[in-house]
């Protein structure tokens, strides 16, 4: 059996909480294990309980995700932040930089609660479509980063699957080259880009127009 993915949920609702507990538990392999009223309890009982994804409210009270993002990058580094949007203006550039794992809207899907959740357990990425569409278009007053132009394609190409989901160890394989070349490859690229981690990267690269979200994968024709 597998072991089951665990997840916190943080938002000030008691009745938004009842529905996304009743919502996740009836995924397969999900288990609800606390619930936070504010910011704060949430970070407490995300170092407390160690889930794998904190799915948290941008609007509950107290600091911001953008806050409690880093500060359990560094306590807690395997507990994955996801957001839970209600509002339509998200200022996704800041999550992704704080290091915010995904974020979704309160309107979407039930089922849509359980890939996403599912996937950010895996490691990967998940913003709704219209927040991945507002990093592709580049703002006319930014600059490009420093080091961008010194990115090399096989730095691109290890990027396009960090993009896909893929680990490093799958990207080696892909690509026929070893787990730490590959690992080389990403801290050269952090440093390029100005970014701190694969969400950082993947979002930088996108606006810059370096690679594109639904492109072909490498070697693809």
């Amino acid at each position: 059996m597998h072991d089951r993915i665990r997840v916190l949920i943080a938002d000030e609702h008691p009745l938004m909480r009842v529905g996304l507990r009743a919502t996740l538990e009836d995924g397969a392999h999900v288990e609800v294990v606390g619930e936070a009223a504010n910011a704060d309890q949430a970070y407490d009982l995300s170092r407390d309980r160690a889930p794998a994804v904190l799915l948290m409210s941008l609007s509950v009270p107290g600091p911001p995700v953008v806050q409690i993002a880093p500060r359990l990058r560094s306590s807690s580094p395997a507990v994955r932040v996801l957001a839970l949007a209600d509002a339509e203006a998200v200022d996704v550039r800041a999550l992704v930089a704080a290091g915010v794992a995904g974020c979704m809207r309160k309107t979407e899907a039930p089922v849509r609660a359980v890939e996403a959740v599912r996937m950010i357990a895996r490691g990967m990425t998940w913003f709704h479509q219209s927040m991945v569409s507002s990093l592709t278009r580049r703002p006319a007053s930014d600059d490009r980063c420093a080091g961008v132009d010194s990115v090399t394609e096989r730095e691109l190409d290890v990027l396009r699957l960090v993009a896909q989901g893929q680990t490093s160890a799958r990207i080696g394989t892909e690509l026929g080259i070893s787990e730490r070349t590959v690992r080389f490859h990403l801290e050269n690229l952090f440093d390029r880009l100005g970014v701190h981690n694969r969400t950082g990267a993947v979002a930088t690269a996108t606006r810059l127009g370096l690679i594109s979200m639904d492109g072909p994968a490498p070697g693809a024709d």
